[in-house]
């Protein structure tokens, strides 16, 4: 491999390189006490490939004005000319995948005035083909790139020091900062909980829950963290009152196992280290509904029986899909890996808790709150369609369309009564609700049933 000493004012510096470069007054020291046993890699036009952290430290601390550098012949490793063992061996994972960068880029058109890529023809490389060439897969290239791209600049050291996997690094990339710090420590996966459980409740969760269940107008979030919950709360049509221990920028800051404050129900996704404690304040500071989101498991416990046995508790709708709930600053990442369940609580009910099953992606009409002339809430939606928010409407009126067509195309009977029965059911509607939307079809549309339905709006 041709090893050379390069003057640092002669390296040109792409646009593409990592602009965090982390730690450089360690790395330094480092140089300087062990000497650098790792060149950097240019092209014979003195263009950087790969090793921007070490040419800064040696010219902008140790003020040194040249460094040892891995001259990379791109147009042979494009044409595959060069692909010896020893030459992929010698480099780390970020070096390898620096080349398959540049000759992604060289491929493309590189740098004009350089005689290697005027003279090459070579078609545009794909992201396997380049990866090949720098000897890694494909995978690793992608993995590499996510974990340059979110992770820590340490991320990047443990990767190239054979510390980390580059497959669990994506992973780890995903975490918030402290909890990659902790991770490349450990050599694991490592993911802190919040101090305080923050947790954001993702909109659907909070939405599958106003589909089956309605409360009078005022809704107390004693929890409510960045507002994840009030908002859909609000948009529902519910007058909400938020509050959490910590402040967000949003809502009242208030301890809610302390304050004197009532409310007539109370909807939240509580820190679950006092989740038992939530639940008894929760039922003691209400008159209408208590609505927790809670880990399925919260039904194991012997300690938590006076809270289900013989108490108000009227219904347990259980998540068929994994729900992703992450620590405030977390990407959403895969599936869930623990089952949730809305726990209803309702003062007055005495009779034995039922249990449902919802899902957090599946969309109909969420339910809005109850006038206090209206009595006891109903389980389905029955009131006119004039009281629905105008994009709960529209998206209605979108999803009978596709059932309607969808069940002319499979050659279905077009019976009115039964579709509407059908949609009904499957949007967890009234048929008195079905009817009216059905007004608001086109008449394309309305045309393909055979009954006779109620004149258009």
């Amino acid at each position: 491999m041709n090893i050379q000493d390069v003057k640092i004012s002669d390296i040109q510096i792409g646009e593409r390189h990592r602009k965090d470069l982390g730690d450089l007054e360690g790395l330094a020291r480092s140089i300087e006490a062990d000497e650098l046993f790792q060149p950097i890699g240019v092209t014979s036009q003195n263009e950087l490939i790969f090793g921007l952290r070490r040419l800064t430290a040696c010219r902008d601390i140790l003020g040194r004005d040249s460094i040892p550098a891995r001259i990379i012949d791109v147009v042979s490793i494009a044409h595959g000319e060069f692909v010896e063992n020893a030459f992929r061996e010698d480099l780390k994972l970020s070096e390898r995948v620096a080349i398959a960068d540049t000759l992604r880029s060289f491929s493309h058109g590189g740098d004009r005035r350089s005689d290697q890529v005027r003279n090459c023809k070579l078609d545009p490389l794909t992201v396997d083909e380049a990866a090949k060439k720098a000897g890694i897969s494909k995978d690793d290239y992608y993995r590499f790139k996510l974990a340059e791209e979110k992770g820590v600049p340490e991320l990047m050291e443990a990767i190239d020091a054979g510390e980390v996997s580059v497959s669990l690094a994506a992973k780890i990339a995903e975490l918030p900062t402290e909890d990659q710090q902790e991770s490349i420590q450990h050599g694991r996966l490592v993911e802190k909980r919040d101090p305080h459980d923050f947790y954001p409740t993702p909109q659907g969760v909070t939405e599958a829950l106003l589909r089956h269940e309605q409360f009078y107008e005022s809704v107390w979030e004693p929890a409510c963290g960045d507002g994840a919950i009030s908002k859909v709360l609000a948009e529902a049509g519910y007058s909400v009152v938020s509050s959490d221990l910590i402040d967000r920028n949003y809502g009242d800051v208030d301890n809610f196992l302390t304050t004197d404050r009532r409310a007539e129900n109370i909807v939240t996704n509580p820190p679950y280290s006092n989740a038992e404690e939530f639940v008894r304040k929760a039922l003691s500071c209400t008159t209408g509904k208590v609505a927790l989101l809670l880990p399925l498991k919260f039904l194991e416990s012997e300690r938590r029986e006076s809270l289900f046995a013989n108490s108000c508790l009227k219904r347990v709708y259980v998540f068929m899909d994994r729900i992703q709930i992450y620590k405030g600053g977390s990407v959403v990442r895969g599936n869930g890996r623990t089952a949730y369940a809305w726990f209803v609580w309702e003062h007055g009910y005495d009779g034995p808790p039922t249990l449902g099953w919802i899902h957090s992606e599946r969309k109909s009409v969420m339910l809005g709150p109850l006038r206090y002339d209206e009595g006891t809430a109903p389980i389905t939606l029955n009131f006119s369609i004039a009281e629905l928010p105008n994009n709960r409407q529209q998206e209605l009126v979108k999803e009978l369309c596709i059932h309607i067509e969808d069940a002319n195309d499979m050659g279905a009977r077009m019976d009115a009564d039964l579709l509407l029965s059908q949609w009904a059911t499957l949007e967890g509607v009234s048929l008195e609700i079905a009817e009216q939307i059905v007004r608001e079809l086109p008449d394309e549309v309305r045309g393909l049933l055979d009954n006779d339905m109620p004149p258009a709006a």
